[in-house]
């Protein structure tokens, strides 16, 4: 693999196209300070410290608002008479009316 495609695996890397990506307009996000903390979390304690140690016991974590602010297209459905056929065939698919 060449430079390029080391450089778009690294962690950098996919922090800074999340970051590009996000709007970080205040009323989008939320950060919830001194919840559970989880394993998994990169900014948790070194490997090393011990599980009953304070730092491992809390943590933040952020929500993000991450759904459209304007109008969504219509409802896309199935033509008429897809969707007739269907509801006359609906319990031989083993559905209740």
């Amino acid at each position: 693999m060449g430079r390029m495609g080391s450089e778009l695996n690294s962690f950098e890397m996919r922090q800074g196209t999340v970051a590009e990506l996000f709007d970080s307009d205040p009323r989008g996000s939320f950060i919830m300070s001194g919840t559970a903390a989880v394993s998994l979390d990169p900014s948790q304690a070194a490997a090393e410290v011990r599980q009953e140690e304070s730092t491992r016991r809390l943590s933040s974590k952020i929500g993000i608002d991450a759904t459209r602010k304007h109008k969504y297209p219509p409802l896309a459905l199935p033509p008429k008479e897809h969707l007739d056929r269907v509801r006359e065939h609906w319990k031989e698919y083993g559905f209740r009316e």
